[in-house]
């Protein structure tokens, strides 16, 4: 038998008892966690940093974990315990974001004046204290206005 012919179907073996191996029933796809879902998030952005304008959003995901930045970059994280994230879920349950939406503008938006302008997110919705005037008793901004001032 020709050499050449020999090599090339030991190779062949070879890499087909290889791939074989690797994919049998007993070995176990590479673990990979899947992305956290955004459960909610508050952004406030508004008045002068070092930076330019300043940016601040405390970002919470589904399984309680969370994230602060500011102007852009990751400055603190950590885990929101089971009540506390029952109580968000809660808020969000409980919060009309229907009747957010239909609120009308506020006479100032507060970063004309240095302040900031919230925008709060659950899920798809969204809502921005520049575009709606936002009551003080909405379950899911007082909820997220003490994550913002807390979770540091």
């Amino acid at each position: 038998m020709d050499l050449t012919l020999t090599v090339a179907r030991s190779a062949f073996a070879m890499i087909t008892l290889l791939t074989l191996t690797a994919c049998g029933p007993d070995s176990a796809p590479p673990s990979s966690s899947p992305a956290p879902v955004e459960l909610a998030a508050v952004r406030g952005e508004g008045g002068q940093c070092a930076e330019g304008l300043c940016r601040q959003e405390v970002t919470i995901y589904s399984t309680g974990e969370w994230r602060r930045s500011a102007q852009d970059k990751v400055v603190a994280n950590g885990r929101l315990s089971t009540e506390q994230l029952t109580v968000l879920q809660s808020a969000i349950d409980r919060t009309d974001f229907a009747a957010l939406l239909s609120a009308p503008p506020p006479a100032t938006c507060p970063s004309a004046t240095d302040g900031l302008e919230m925008t709060y997110r659950a899920g798809f919705r969204s809502v921005s204290s520049c575009q709606h005037e936002l009551p003080g008793k909405v379950p899911l901004i007082i909820q997220l206005d003490t994550f913002f001032s807390q979770l540091k």
